[in-house]
């Protein structure tokens, strides 16, 4: 078992999805911490797997994001799969803002 930590998680999102709905999450634990302002801090052992799952509220999309050991100071980058979901999801969202 490691030792507990308080992982600094700075988020390097390429996507036009707000962190708003990205979740940092401790597949070992279970563990959920939520990005502001591109940053998460999460209670967790030393060395677990943390990887970037999608909130519940955002639906039809898609990101691919890589796994990354839990350590004091962490980047992680994301990236959208492209979808035409995501690309109607889009359209819709700039149609009802214009």
């Amino acid at each position: 078992m490691g030792q507990s930590i308080v992982a600094h998680v700075e988020l390097r999102n390429t996507c036009e999805i707000s962190d708003d709905y990205l979740v940092l999450y401790d597949t070992e634990t279970g563990a959920r911490a939520r990005f502001r302002r591109g940053e998460a801090r999460l209670s967790t052992q030393y060395g677990n797997i943390l990887t970037i799952k999608l909130d519940r509220a955002a639906k039809g999309l898609s990101i691919s994001a890589p796994n990354e050991r839990a350590q004091f100071k962490v980047v992680m980058k994301i990236e959208c799969d492209n979808s035409s979901r995501f690309d109607e999801i889009k359209k819709s969202l700039r149609d009802e803002l214009n």
